[in-house]
């Protein structure tokens, strides 16, 4: 239904959807005077009930202690009664948002048409004209409800977080939230969390308390630490009604160790970690629990789970920027270990193709190259090292380095009937060169060159093998590509093929 189509709605059901009860006694008035043709009368009372409406937020706004509207109401109160009291009102009204800049100029329409209405000799408006008015008065004042203040924080609370549809975009939720959050001045975003204490006990569905997290997430990641503070000192009534829900709100924001004390954080974690054993992870429960771990590190039973389920949390961890900076070590050793584990090495491999592309391996160090080291030597027909391998090209520049620092043994083990296994270290190589040619390892040509030269005869290093022909083949493409960073393989003349 579009704009206009709106305006010709049932104006009984409008009437319906009137907040207060004495605007839609007032309002009803005029929807009978117009029914009966008194269209002056209508236009009246129907901006009569709206111009209230408006004094009366901007006066709720002023008593939650709004700046502005303490502002708009030490303006209106000495003009009330005067004729320019409804342009007052409107000004100050935009002032405090509660309309845009389209529904300001209706507005003024409105009560344009309503002065000339109540003059002697003013006009008697069209049917339409009524009902366009009507519909301006009930869409952008009456049955909205209020902007910024308790009346809004308790309406948004209740009301707006049951609806399935609050976050209509999975993309949009830090957007949809701050929408809202935005309207209400920082000095009482506390109120949010005060308040949404009493909205889950008459809501507690799954459907409020995903909106709820999200909503309180976003409200405190945009908080400066002293409002955040505020609002976190507002959740443990949470405690005693939902011991899950609790957890996450003491683990969503990751400056936890400054909003909770560590026996909280360590229940905390313990009854999250406990949610994540079980089933597939929530995303939400998963961070809250990592970003725990980041502050107070990871318990034996955290590292337990996380080498039975390293393959189910990896994408969660590559995407958990403060765990891989706090706990990268542990997790390092936890991979490589699972790794090492015969008994669960699939799982690890698995794992690897989220985390190889993750900050965690963005540095080298030690256990980088233990890492690499049993990639190389795991058996490269296996399905889930072959998919390791095939995203090299996504690899961070401390894998890649590493990897290529394996020439010798990489080459080493290349056999007739598996010719093209080579082509995985050339394209490592081929992804070094590209981003940051400087870092390839020396060795990577040294050993090149010492194959070609057939320095060491091995099995395949023969004309007669499809394992040679690639090879040289391949050096002579990276050759002919990036001469200026290989300079031995530029002066150095390749193999003629037959």
């Amino acid at each position: 239904m579009n704009g206009e189509e709106k305006k010709f709605i049932d104006l009984d059901h409008v009437c319906d959807q009137i907040l207060d009860q004495d605007d839609r006694e007032m309002f009803n008035e005029a929807i009978r005077c117009y029914y009966i043709g008194s269209h002056r009368a209508a236009v009246i009372l129907a901006w009569s009930v709206t111009a209230d409406c408006l004094e009366r937020r901007i006066g709720e706004l002023s008593s939650d202690g709004d700046g502005t509207a303490q502002v708009a109401v030490s303006l209106l109160t000495p003009q009330k009664g005067m004729a320019s009291f409804e342009e007052l009102l409107i000004t100050q009204a935009k002032k405090c948002e509660l309309f845009d800049d389209y529904e300001e100029k209706c507005l003024r329409f409105a009560r344009d048409i309503r002065s000339k209405c109540a003059h002697p000799t003013g006009v008697n408006p069209s049917a339409e004209t009524v009902r366009n008015i009507l519909y301006i008065c009930s869409q952008t004042t009456l049955c909205r409800e209020g902007y910024r203040g308790m009346t809004f924080i308790k309406t948004l609370m209740n009301a707006k977080l049951s609806d399935k549809h609050f976050i209509s975009d999975p993309n949009r939720i830090s957007e949809t939230c701050s929408y809202y959050f935005s309207k209400v001045p920082k000095s009482l975003w506390p109120q949010f969390a005060a308040v949404s204490i009493d909205a889950y006990k008459n809501n507690k569905t799954q459907i409020w308390k995903d909106n709820a997290i999200h909503f309180i997430f976003e409200l405190l990641n945009a908080a400066e630490d002293s409002v955040a503070d505020k609002i976190a000192r507002k959740l443990p009534a949470y405690e005693a009604e939902d011991r899950d829900l609790f957890s996450i709100f003491v683990g969503l924001d990751g400056r936890v160790n400054r909003f909770w004390d560590e026996p909280t954080r360590t229940t905390a974690k313990s009854h999250l970690l406990d949610s994540l054993k079980v089933g597939k992870p929530d995303r939400i429960v998963f961070n809250s629990w990592a970003n725990l771990c980041s502050i107070d590190g990871l318990s034996q039973s955290d590292k337990e789970l996380l080498g039975e389920k390293i393959n189910i949390f990896s994408g969660l961890i590559a995407q958990h920027s403060m765990i891989l900076d706090k706990r990268r070590e542990e997790i390092l050793v936890i991979l490589l270990d699972t790794l090492r584990d015969s008994a669960k090495k699939t799982i690890a491999l698995r794992a690897c193709k989220d985390l190889f592309s993750s900050s965690l391996c963005l540095d080298g160090c030690p256990k980088i190259d233990e890492l690499i080291k049993e990639i190389v030597s795991s058996d490269w027909l296996d399905a889930d090292v072959q998919e390791v391998l095939q995203n090299i090209g996504k690899w961070s520049v401390a894998l890649l380095v590493s990897f290529i620092n394996m020439t010798d043994d990489i080459l080493i083990d290349l056999t007739v009937d598996r010719p093209d296994d080579m082509l995985t270290l050339f394209e490592a190589a081929d992804a070094l060169l590209k981003t940051s040619p400087t870092l390839l390892p020396t060795v990577f040509e040294d050993i090149c060159i010492k194959y070609a030269s057939k320095v060491t005869v091995i099995e395949w290093n023969r004309e007669d093998c499809e394992t040679w022909r690639n090879f040289i083949g391949q050096l002579d493409v990276l050759k002919t590509r990036y001469s200026q960073h290989l300079p031995k393989l530029a002066a150095y003349s390749l193999p003629v093929l037959p």
